[in-house]
């Protein structure tokens, strides 16, 4: 991530930390860790990200993607540099470069609430569902909603 530049890194860990934090911050002195004393759910920790985030877009990944040095991520930043946008996904690829769905469509199949993986049809793709939470987030939109119930500890009712 540091590779790509685009800026600050935020790590929020916690209660229970499976690796020793302080090498990593010698080793990567421009990442801020944000260490939880209590367990929180995903929705919480993002919050507490994006509301710590210093910039106006923020990109929500986690610590175990591989994000491409393609111009991939470059192009989503760019697109949605003015747009009024809640949240925009990337178009994600694995190691066989077959798109990967990144977007969830909520749908009611025989009566019930179901979503819907979908591979976004172009790069930078606008929703309001991005798979496992990972997309670039307007600070402001997201906290205008609120962000993510930190009430909802399953992660499927987000």
């Amino acid at each position: 991530m540091q590779k790509l530049g685009l800026g600050e890194i935020i790590c929020i860990e916690g209660p229970h930390i499976p690796y020793d934090i302080e090498p990593l911050s010698r080793k990567f002195p421009n990442i801020r860790f944000l260490l939880l004393q209590d367990k929180a759910s995903v929705g919480e920790k993002i919050n507490l990200g994006i509301d710590e985030a210093r910039s106006r877009l923020v990109l929500v990944a986690w610590s175990d993607m591989k994000i491409s040095f393609s111009l991939s991520l470059t192009k989503v930043l760019e697109k949605i540099g003015g747009a009024e946008t809640l949240c925009t996904v990337p178009l994600l690829k694995n190691q066989t470069s077959e798109i990967v769905p990144s977007i969830q469509i909520p749908a009611f199949i025989k009566g019930k609430l179901k979503l819907i993986p979908k591979e976004p049809v172009e790069e930078g793709m606008k929703t309001l569902f991005p798979f496992d939470y990972c997309g670039v987030y307007s600070k402001d939109k997201y906290l205008l909603t609120g962000g993510f119930d930190h009430l909802m500890t399953n992660p499927y009712w987000q």
